[in-house]
């Protein structure tokens, strides 16, 4: 099964009536035409578009950012995926670098800090993601979405590289200044630290 074909696929429907009520119409003949392999006894002949489509648009464009229940919907964790491409250097001076992606989904998760797993030549790697404006520095007109990849150091400027969307640790917001937000940042990498620490995490997820 597909990852990035399974978030576009998400992407889209969440932004199509007539792609989503043909989904959920015939899951199976979608999905085909898609290219995304799925087991046969996984896919149900026919999906309730109401109940389909509120809980998809709450999963992944709602203010309330419940990745969780995307994970639930789709059997995997909500995928990001783009190429890393130069930003405004933030991260770097804020002693966290980040990679900075030219996104290809069309939604996104609501704005916010993610503890994130994120691929890079075939490994996947821990990771902490913002999903945002950058209110702190000015603001973006559209969302950014930055990923700080817990020790690792390479050169990713140019890559390809796909976002897993594990757990929101909070909201977006404006801090005071420079100093405020670093030490809200090593306490994101901290938590995700912890996250991933936990055995339950351990025996579920494979990464680096």
């Amino acid at each position: 099964m597909s990852d990035e074909a399974l978030s576009k696929l998400l992407g889209r429907m969440a932004k199509d009536d007539v792609l989503l009520k043909e989904f959920c119409a015939a899951p199976a003949k979608v999905l085909k035409r898609e290219g995304i392999k799925v087991p046969p006894e996984e896919i149900p002949p026919k999906i309730d578009q109401a109940e389909f489509s509120k809980r998809l648009k709450a999963a992944v464009a709602s203010g309330a950012g419940r990745v969780n229940l995307a994970r639930r919907m789709l059997g995997r964790p909500y995928g990001i995926e783009g190429e890393v491409a130069g930003g405004r250097g933030v991260g770097r001076a804020l002693l966290l670098p980040t990679a900075n992606l030219e996104i290809q989904n069309r939604v996104l998760p609501a704005d916010g800090v993610y503890v994130t797993l994120t691929l890079v030549d075939g490994v996947w790697r821990r990771s902490v993601t913002n999903i945002g404006k950058r209110p702190t520095f000015g603001g973006d007109a559209e969302s950014k979405v930055e990923t700080h990849l817990i020790d690792f150091d390479g050169d990713l400027y140019g890559s390809t590289i796909r976002v897993r969307v594990l757990h929101r640790l909070r909201g977006e917001r404006k801090f005071a200044g420079v100093d405020e937000l670093r030490a809200q940042i090593v306490r994101d990498r901290e938590q995700a630290i912890r996250y991933f620490g936990s055995s339950f995490v351990k025996r579920n997820l494979n990464y680096s």
